[in-house]
């Protein structure tokens, strides 16, 4: 376990900086669990990086679902199938919310661009939402069910942080979160992502995004959050630095994505742990 636990803290570290450092917040007993099921997400969501046909990412999909139920042909030799196993095993994990994000990133597979908001919220309800609780859920047991509103407004709002920071990657490989409904009202399509243009209709559906994650930031804000289940919020810390990137001028989604560093993002964990709060301003 001991070498599954250090893989799956090297795979964080290097994919997703401030979850790795928001992990280190919980306790050291819990820590490898909490990397267990960080490392899980960071598989399954480059699954459509590492294939070029649908069928070969549901292949690798469908393996993930037999791993979570302890029936995947070759798991034990799989550092993280091993080690989110454990955390299941040793948790009580709910299992259906590994298939809950297992199961959405069929979207990604499937070449469509993102309806409506409707569907990308049940999107990042799935994918980041599903993650964010099992972190609860691994934390805090017996606050989970109370904290489900400040899981999905939370998760919400870091999740789509993420796609808008993903946003050229996502393109180059023919995937379009940007909410096509919301492109054609501004006179524009999912084929000004894929070609990776700024376009005003681009530039008017993020500017919409960056008003929806204002929204999930005010529904989260008064929710009381346990200190036992905070390190599993700390990841959001951030949302509202990448916010005001957001609205500066010379923000190019595609040429120049999101990024406030790593010491400025280790800083707002930092603080935010420190004051028990996840968002000052």
């Amino acid at each position: 376990m001991d070498m599954a636990a250090d893989h799956c803290a090297q795979l964080v570290r290097e994919r997703n900086y401030e979850r790795y450092v928001a992990a280190l917040f919980a306790p050291a007993a819990l820590r490898p669990h909490l990397f267990a099921i960080y490392a899980f997400d960071e598989e399954i969501s480059r699954v459509p990086d590492a294939v070029t046909e649908p069928l070969a990412g549901e292949i690798r999909l469908q393996w993930w679902r037999d791993a979570i139920e302890g029936r995947a042909e070759g798991a034990a030799g799989n550092p993280v199938a091993r080690a989110v196993r454990s955390a299941i095993a040793e948790h009580e994990l709910p299992r259906d919310l590994f298939h809950a994000a297992i199961d959405a990133r069929g979207f990604e597979l499937s070449g469509e661009a993102m309806a409506d908001r409707e569907r990308l919220e049940a999107y990042l309800d799935a994918t980041a939402g599903s993650t964010m609780g099992l972190a609860v859920h691994l934390l805090s047991p017996a606050s989970a069910p109370a904290l489900a509103p400040a899981v999905l407004s939370a998760a919400r709002a870091a999740g789509l942080v993420r796609l808008l920071r993903n946003l050229p990657r996502h393109a180059s490989g023919g995937r379009v979160y940007l909410p096509a409904e919301r492109l054609e009202a501004h006179g524009g399509s999912p084929a000004d992502v894929l070609r990776g243009e700024a376009t005003p209709a681009v530039r008017k559906v993020i500017a919409e995004l960056a008003g929806w994650i204002g929204e999930f930031m005010a529904a989260q804000k008064g929710q009381r959050i346990p200190g036992a289940a905070m390190p599993a919020f700390l990841e959001a810390a951030v949302v509202p630095a990448h916010l005001r990137e957001l609205g500066r001028p010379g923000y190019e989604p595609f040429r120049r994505p999101l990024d406030i560093g790593r010491l400025r993002s280790l800083w707002l964990i930092w603080r935010a742990a420190r004051r028990g709060t996840i968002w000052l301003d």
